[in-house]
This record gives C-alpha cells, sequence and structure tokens, in this order.
C-alpha cells in the first residue's frame, strides 16, 4: 500500500472493501447507513485531493512563471548593457 501525504486515512474504498468482505454479501439493508456514512467520506476524500491536486499544478505553474520572468528580466538587462557598451566602442 502506497503512503500518500495528502490523504490522511489512505482511501476510504479499502475500508469499505474490508467491512463487505467481513459481511460476505453486498446487502445494503442491514447496514445501509455506515455503507452510506463511508461512501460520503470517500467522496469527501476524493474532492479534497483533487482540489489539492489543481492547488499544486497552480502552484507548481506560479513557481514557473516566475521563474521565467525573473530569466527574461534578466537577460534584458544583460542584453542592454551589451548593446550600450557596443554602441559606446563605436562612436
Amino acid at each position: 500500500m502506497r503512503e500518500d501525504p495528502l490523504v490522511e486515512n489512505v482511501f476510504v474504498a479499502s475500508d469499505y472493501n474490508e467491512l463487505k468482505a467481513k459481511i460476505g454479501s453486498l446487502d445494503f439493508s442491514s447496514n445501509s447507513t455506515d455503507d452510506k456514512e463511508i461512501l460520503k467520506r470517500n467522496k469527501q476524500y476524493s474532492q479534497e485531493y483533487n482540489e489539492l491536486r489543481k492547488q499544486e499544478g497552480n502552484q507548481i505553474d506560479a513557481k514557473h512563471l516566475y521563474t521565467r520572468s525573473w530569466m527574461q528580466t534578466i537577460n534584458l538587462t544583460i542584453a542592454c548593457v551589451v548593446l550600450g557598451v557596443f554602441i559606446y566602442k563605436h562612436k
């Protein structure tokens, strides 16, 4: 089983599968409230995980854009200095 730092209880589907293995059938009449609760928690964890993935992607994009903008600034500064030196030497 792999560890995922974004989800606390690994994945709720494993709890659901273990519960069904103990019961031995998929009869929803006896423990339907427990099953529904597990499925609700599973859906909640899934939504939270997807939101965290989106936020992580946005963070990576922002970091990339920040680095790229600084590199462009440095390149333009060096180009201006070199162009200024060439103009000065040409006169």
